[in-house]
């Protein structure tokens, strides 16, 4: 049986990685230090309380839109994902992709897959995009006790200590939302790890180098500010939006100062670059219908049989004493 934290791992950890709202009010100028602190620390531990229940969330709506534009193009992905984790875990979802080029008809690209498990495995069935589908089965190999623990750990220790500051922002019914600010020095090793990109083959000295670029590319980014709505009451996420235009400017100008150019064909590059934008936004809602989540039986019937490995779905614990 698949818990909502495990689903969580395997779908959702990205999501609650940082969550947040809008200022504090305003406060005469003798009480703001005093009584700020103590706001923060009660946002904080709200914070990480909330975060702990997302592992709850055990079956819904999920989406997301990604939008990134620049001089040269634009991209907006979008994608939905629809989930039941019990009594087994079924999940369908959608993927698209629309790149618009001046001067040029757009171009889109859109996909559909379906997650089932049963007792000893998990098997995701995926469109390719001549319509056709494909199947991958991973076997399923963490204990339930396993892996509640180990998200517990993510959602509420790990992520907690890679937050900086924690507003509290608006408060409607059972809603509350929040403004995180993630430490850009300890949320990136975080997110590296998450990755396990570390585990690369070492002896690939083109690997090597790689994840050493883009351990510096990550280093240069910055702290993160994301605004988030959490349901405490669903124990769900039901908006998140964060503009990540900053860091991306500055990881997109870290790569271009390690390569060879002219200073002309910098000048241009950085250009294209400092006109860039990127903003990105999920949110949350209750499922309408579990029937819609049954794998068709003529998409299992077709699906060809993959030998692709999938990844273990649990993320990685920090170890005891990073703060």
């Amino acid at each position: 049986m698949m818990k909502g934290k495990k689903f969580l791992a395997a779908a959702g950890l990205a999501v609650s990685l940082t969550f947040g709202g809008t200022a504090l009010p305003v406060l005469a100028a003798e009480q703001a230090p005093a009584v700020q602190q103590a706001a923060v620390v009660d946002a904080k531990a709200q914070l990480s309380k909330d975060l702990a229940s997302l592992a709850e969330y055990n079956k819904g709506t999920m989406a997301f839109d990604l939008d990134l534009s620049s001089p040269l193009l634009s991209l907006c992905y979008k994608g939905s994902l629809s989930f039941n984790v019990e009594p087994k875990m079924a999940a369908k979802g959608t993927l698209a992709m629309e790149m618009i080029v001046p001067g040029a008809p757009s171009s889109i690209e859109q996909s559909a897959f379906y997650m089932q498990e049963s007792d000893k495995d998990l098997t995701v069935y995926v469109q390719k995009a001549d319509k056709s589908w494909e199947k991958t089965v991973a076997e399923k190999k963490e204990q339930k006790k396993t892996v509640d623990q180990t998200v517990d750990q993510a959602l509420a220790v790990d992520l907690m200590k890679c937050t900086k500051e924690v507003t509290l922002g608006s408060s409607e019914g059972s809603k509350q939302s929040y403004l995180v600010t993630l430490d850009g020095k300890k949320f990136y090793p975080y997110l590296f790890q998450l990755l396990e990109l570390d585990k690369k083959d070492a002896k690939d000295k083109k690997d090597a180098k790689d994840t050493e670029q883009l351990k510096k590319v990550l280093q240069s980014m910055g702290d993160i500010e994301y605004t988030v709505t959490i349901d405490r009451k669903e124990h769900m996420m039901t908006d998140l939006h964060a503009n990540l235009t900053t860091q991306m400017r500055k990881a997109l100008t870290s790569l271009l100062k390690e390569q060879k150019m002219t200073a002309e064909d910098e000048k241009g590059l950085l250009e294209i670059i400092n006109g860039s934008t990127l903003e990105i936004s999920f949110s949350g809602r209750k499922l309408e219908s579990e029937s819609d989540l049954n794998v068709p039986a003529d998409v299992a019937a077709k699906a060809k049989l993959t030998d692709a490995k999938m990844p273990s779905v649990l993320p990685k614990v920090l170890p005891a004493g990073k703060k």
